[in-house]
């Protein structure tokens, strides 16, 4: 079932790669990403790098009440709270999917390994 939903992804493309306008009416942009492994790392970076750096500007703002600082931290203020709230919703993947291919490997290893099993048997011929 989902080969068949790739392949109307990929004909719904073919139909529509020449039309811009589209593609607007299907942008995504509040659906969390896929669960992978990379937006997760990336996701925990942003919130480990951004929000300690936010209360290190609002702590020099405080102590120097300086309006250039006040920029920066509302500047990092708002990408802080995006990153936290992106966060919030990525999950580490469950599951670690398998292409097509490896797949097809294991079930070929798995059937040897049982044609094996079966070819061991003692041969009685009386």
């Amino acid at each position: 079932m989902k080969q068949q939903d790739e392949i109307d992804k990929l004909i719904e493309w073919q139909e529509h790669q020449n039309n811009p306008g589209y593609w607007l009416t299907h942008l995504t942009f509040f659906e969390p990403p896929k669960p992978s492994r990379g937006f997760f790392i990336v996701g925990m970076i942003d919130v480990i790098l951004l929000v300690p750096t936010f209360i290190f500007a609002l702590v020099v703002f405080i102590l120097t009440r300086s309006r250039e600082i006040l920029f920066l931290l509302i500047g990092l203020g708002v990408f802080s709270v995006l990153a936290v709230l992106r966060a919030i919703r990525l999950r580490p993947p469950e599951k670690v999917e398998m292409s097509q291919s490896e797949l097809d490997a294991i079930r070929r290893a798995e059937k040897k390994e049982k044609k094996a099993k079966h070819n061991n048997k003692p041969k009685n011929y009386h």
